[in-house]
């Protein structure tokens, strides 16, 4: 079960294949990018290494023993140890997202939802919010079990475990409508598992 996680750069990523294709084509779209769980640190490691150059990247981490990134890459300077969703953490994001260009927050911590529905609040019109784990709505569970099957060939998944999705369509609906959002690249971005929303 160890080949589930994609490793991204060598350094386990928890996201699915196909991920950085995905993300290769939107990534240097952004002047900066914002991750909440910065978990193993694969994913921000690929972020760190194909931004463009002069976009600032922020990752937070509630717990420092999940990061298993090497202790000399420069990528750690972006680590904020802290628990993103505190009254701090909050208003310090949202200062960065209002006095920035065009914003990438990527809610992946331990509250994706939660999440969502705070950080969607702040966004510019252009800016994009995706959140992980995420499954589309009706028949969330089945969704997201029948995207795995497919994205994951034998080997990879033997169909136990992995199968609970942390966020879907019906759960951030309220907070789509309130902030304004609407589907961005919305299958492309599904097939890896992720749910992905633009400001108008």
């Amino acid at each position: 079960m160890d080949n589930y996680f994609n490793k991204l750069v060598g350094v386990s990523a928890a996201q699915m294949p196909g991920t950085e294709k995905a993300f290769s084509g939107i990534i240097k779209n952004f002047d900066l990018i914002i991750e909440l769980g910065t978990d193993n640190g694969g994913l921000s490691v690929w972020i760190y290494s194909n931004k463009k150059a002069d976009a600032a990247f922020y990752t937070y981490e509630l717990d420092p023993s999940h990061v298993k990134i090497p202790k000399d890459h420069a990528v750690n300077d972006c680590i904020n140890y802290c628990d993103c969703l505190s009254l701090d953490t909050v208003n310090s994001i949202s200062a960065l997202v209002g006095s920035s260009g065009k914003t990438l927050i990527l809610c992946d911590g331990g509250c994706k939802v939660k999440e969502f529905e705070i950080y969607s609040k702040f966004l510019k019109s252009g800016d994009v919010i995706m959140l992980h784990d995420f499954a589309d709505s009706p028949n969330e569970i089945q969704n997201y079990k029948d995207i795995k099957a497919k994205c994951l060939s034998e080997g990879f998944w033997d169909g136990k475990g992995y199968d609970v999705h942390e966020s879907s369509l019906e759960s951030i609906k309220p907070y789509i409508d309130a902030a304004g959002l609407k589907k961005h690249n919305y299958k492309k971005f599904l097939n890896v598992l992720w749910g992905s929303f633009i400001k108008a």
